[in-house]
């Protein structure tokens, strides 16, 4: 069963829509903060290293 779907607006048009994620935000400013020599702890989110007890 095959679909088709129609775009309306090129693909880079329709990115301006996509909100921004907050993440990313608290980072840049937190990068922002640090260059002006603001000590910052980082929590942002992200893989963690988790160390596992063995079995």
């Amino acid at each position: 069963m095959a679909t088709t779907s129609k775009i309306t607006r090129p693909f880079a048009v329709r990115l301006q829509d996509i909100e921004p994620f907050r993440v990313v935000e608290v980072l840049d400013r937190a990068k922002q903060l640090a260059a002006e020599g603001r000590d910052i702890v980082h929590l942002e989110a992200g893989s963690q290293i988790l160390v596992r007890r063995p079995p």
